[in-house]
């Protein structure tokens, strides 16, 4: 069985799960999130079984993505470990300098935060990145990283890693408080995906969603936050 078939029968396994217990609605809806994940997800756990992936395209709101492997179905292990080196750039600490010019001047962003951020301001790609950064100098706005709480295990941003000729795989490894034991933390895992090309980031993915309470910056422009004072921070 050739991985393309393989990758079907996971398909069809979990549209069968999904119609069989749609009665339990939070099933369901895992269910779904793992279909709609599955497309970007797969072609990545898949090198884990049988090798590369066969390439796979698709288009939502009017972003082109790609996930899977070109046509070229082979390349070096040292490309390989350049893709890997690149995916990891986000999770190891690197300056915003050295981030916007691994990013492709064409880069697809997936992650809807920032994609709806900058709709709002008028700008896609790595230019929302660079609008963000811009913003934050002026203060958080709610937008960085909440502080650790006390007794809290640190994350490990590489938690695993899986790359290929042309995709890279990252999950982080987090700790979330435990709301059935007081004071206590359980793991949880978060994920980003990227297309490489040509030695930049060309495209990304995450697991990211929008809060029932939008941050402010999904609401108000980045000229008026600035035109406020910043909020202190905890």
């Amino acid at each position: 069985m050739d991985d393309r078939a393989r990758r079907e029968g996971i398909w069809r396994r979990l549209l069968a799960m999904k119609a069989k217990m749609s009665e339990y609605r939070w099933m369901e809806a895992f269910l779904d999130w793992n279909l709609a994940s599955a497309k970007v997800v797969l072609p990545a756990l898949s090198l884990l079984i049988s090798g590369p992936p066969a390439y796979a395209a698709d288009r939502e709101a009017g972003r082109t993505h790609t996930a899977g492997i070109s046509s070229a179905a082979h390349c070096s292990p040292e490309q390989i470990e350049a893709n890997r080196k690149i995916g990891m750039a986000f999770n190891s600490g690197t300056s915003f300098e050295e981030l916007y010019s691994l990013m492709s001047t064409d880069y697809i962003q997936h992650n809807p935060i920032m994609t709806r951020f900058g709709d709002l301001n008028g700008v896609e790609g790595r230019d929302e990145f660079k609008l963000l950064n811009e913003m934050t100098k002026h203060g958080d706005r709610g937008v960085g990283p909440p502080k650790p709480l006390p007794g809290q295990p640190a994350t490990d941003p590489l938690h695993l890693i899986i790359a290929d000729c042309e995709n890279v795989f990252v999950m982080r490894k987090t700790f979330v408080p435990d709301p059935q034991h007081k004071g206590e933390f359980y793991a949880a895992f978060d994920w980003d995906a990227w297309r490489i090309k040509d030695g930049k980031l060309a495209e990304h993915w995450d697991g990211v969603r929008i809060p029932e309470q939008p941050p402010e910056i999904l609401t108000v422009p980045v000229k008026e936050l600035l035109a406020r004072p910043s909020k202190p921070q905890d």
